[in-house]
């Protein structure tokens, strides 16, 4: 696979994965879109750039060789998501028990709260021991803060409590700021919250303010990936 090819490939799932958030009949949460975003931070603003822009330089070499193997992980993040998900869904047995049913909200709020802060604390605890081997699985407790308030902001949203979803959103900063104090980088805390925010992208209403915000957010996120 050559590179103009993989650049094509990750247009096209750019394009698919935006559409299926839109206009998607089959429950979206946004976790592929997450996935793509992620991943196009690290190849696509890096491996990939170094290829638009002409240059020299030895991690311009590497790139040419690295890049174009991410078009196939690329074809298989489509075809698990816009091929065979669908289908899948559909064999999937259809309960209408209590069990399946989402929890009242007071509860809801109540477990999100317990998912970000037993994430945390799981996060925290992980850097203080600073045991390699079981600081490596207690660092994931930041992705569990994150599916928390995700939860958390759901949960307020769709219940019609803007603002308070407004400050959840604001509150779940605190993942990347905690991230950048043990770790001294911004980006892998921006990773963790591209997955919120891939979550609320397919949730949010109405779209038209997405589209507005959409530009300046943009700027602001390819600013801080540079700096």
């Amino acid at each position: 696979m050559n590179t103009t090819l993989a650049f094509l490939l990750w247009t096209a799932a750019l394009i698919a994965f935006l559409y299926q958030a839109w206009y998607g009949k089959a429950p979206v949460a946004g976790l592929a879109l997450g996935y793509l975003l992620n991943l196009a931070s690290v190849h696509v603003l890096t491996e990939g750039l170094c290829l638009v822009y002409p240059n020299q330089s030895p991690y311009r070499f590497a790139s040419e060789y690295g890049f174009p193997l991410t078009g196939y992980a690329i074809l298989g993040l489509m075809a698990g998501n816009l091929l065979l998900a669908r289908p899948v869904h559909r064999l999937l047995p259809v309960t209408t028990t209590d069990a399946a049913r989402s929890p009242e909200p007071a509860r809801a709020v109540l477990m999100s709260q317990t998912a970000i802060a037993v994430g945390m604390t799981v996060y925290l605890v992980g850097n203080v021991l600073n045991i390699p081997s079981l600081g490596s699985v207690l660092v994931a407790g930041n992705m569990m803060a994150i599916g928390g308030f995700a939860w958390w902001w759901w949960t307020s949203y769709r219940s019609g409590q803007h603002l308070r979803a407004l400050g959840i959103l604001a509150g779940s900063l605190a993942v990347p700021f905690l991230i950048l104090i043990f770790h001294g980088f911004l980006g892998y805390g921006m990773y963790a919250l591209l997955t919120l925010t891939a979550f609320v992208l397919v949730r949010f209403r109405p779209r038209i303010v997405l589209v507005i915000a959409a530009a300046p957010a943009l700027y602001l996120a390819l600013s801080a990936c540079v700096t």
